[in-house]
């Protein structure tokens, strides 16, 4: 259920992106002041602080994601039909009464 609001996340950034580049060529800049000190401080934060903080929440988010798909993907590939799954795996084997016994 994380994967589908990770994408919109990921649409909106792309989006968002993409205007201000589009405003950037437009203007030729973003943001136009005289001096550092007539830039109010929250434009200062917006436009120093907050795209590592996104990038960071967002590098979180995805980890745990890949993670957790690392995590996972051996299981899906053991219950797959295409690759043989039990069958073809080295943990699982037989014994002559054909009762599956796990080794570890």
């Amino acid at each position: 259920m994380v994967l589908v609001p990770t994408a919109f996340i990921t649409i909106a950034v792309i989006a968002l992106l993409g205007v201000l580049l589009w405003r950037t060529h437009r203007d030729g800049g973003i943001l136009f002041a005289n001096s550092v000190d007539d830039i109010p401080t929250a434009y200062s934060f917006a436009f120093l602080y907050l795209p590592t903080i996104i990038a960071v929440l967002y590098s979180i988010l995805w980890s745990w994601i890949d993670l957790d798909v690392k995590r996972l993907e051996p299981f899906f590939q053991l219950t797959s039909c295409c690759c043989g799954g039990l069958h073809t795996s080295i943990l699982i084997y037989s014994n002559p009464r054909h009762q599956p016994i796990l080794m570890t």
